[in-house]
């Protein structure tokens, strides 16, 4: 009895990473359970999915964080307006945007967010000639924004101006 009361316990005191996808219907903040496929918001430790149809905001105020053995694919968008620090594998698949905005920011003239891979983590972006996936700064927000660690490009074909 006591061996299977300290199994429970063990197994109960244990997180495990799940995959959790957007809502399907529009996205909306990070932090907001109803952004979230399940109403669930994502741990660090989590794969996370963005689907085509959302947007997820990650605003000033907050942290949005995923790291350990979890990941992020965006195959729609994710939007982020403060700085970003990750410790796991992030995708931007064909069609899915990565937004740097700052247009939130006390001075967005001055104001520039910084999206770090850490631990050897890597940013892929994916794209094809009739999907191109994109990173880009927010129309109006005024700023730039700085990329760094393990980068990787893939493309269909490449076109060098």
């Amino acid at each position: 009895m006591q061996l299977k009361l300290f199994i429970i316990t063990a197994l109960a005191s244990c997180s495990f990473a799940a995959t959790v996808s957007s809502n399907g219907s529009g996205g909306g903040n990070w932090h907001a359970t109803s952004s979230w496929s399940g109403g669930v918001v994502p741990s660090a430790t989590d794969s996370v999915t963005i689907v085509v149809t959302d947007t997820l905001v990650c605003e000033p105020t907050q942290t949005c964080t995923v790291s350990g053995g979890g990941s992020l694919t965006i195959n729609g968008s994710f939007k982020y307006q403060v700085n970003i620090s990750m410790a796991a594998n992030v995708t931007v698949g064909a069609g899915g945007k990565l937004i740097h905005d700052s247009s939130r920011a006390g001075s967005p003239l001055t104001t520039n967010y910084t999206w770090t891979q850490t631990g050897g983590s890597t940013l892929t972006i994916n794209g094809t000639s009739g999907s191109l996936a994109s990173i880009g700064v927010a129309s109006g927000s005024g700023a730039t924004g700085m990329f760094s660690g393990h980068l990787a490009w893939t493309e269909a074909a490449v076109d060098h101006c």
